[in-house]
């Protein structure tokens, strides 16, 4: 794979905006005479973003999940009220006939 499809790959990837531009200046400060050949310096900076990404994404997931869960939590709650307005509007009317 060359340089420029790799680059595609990653474009296309769900890295954010910040990783894929450290991602990208290591590529190119490690593209010797078309091979990329990493330094353990670049490699630490790669792993780095790697895992900075890792954790945003667990983090997003997480927050996703609490905010779905505080929804259905809400929407439960509507949905007792709801009943218990219907409930006592069924008794009052009962009560008058």
């Amino acid at each position: 794979m060359n340089l420029d499809e790799l680059k595609k790959q990653i474009e296309e990837s769900n890295f954010s905006p910040e990783a894929r531009l450290v991602i990208f200046d290591v590529l190119e400060k490690s593209n010797v005479g078309g091979e990329i050949k990493i330094s353990p310096e670049n490699r630490e900076r790669l792993l780095g973003v790697v895992d900075l990404e890792l954790e945003k994404n667990k983090l997003e997931i997480e927050i996703r999940e609490g905010v779905a869960s505080a929804l259905e939590e809400f929407a439960d709650s509507i949905e007792s009220t709801v009943k218990e307005a219907n409930q006592t509007t069924t008794n009052k009317e009962q009560k008058t006939s």
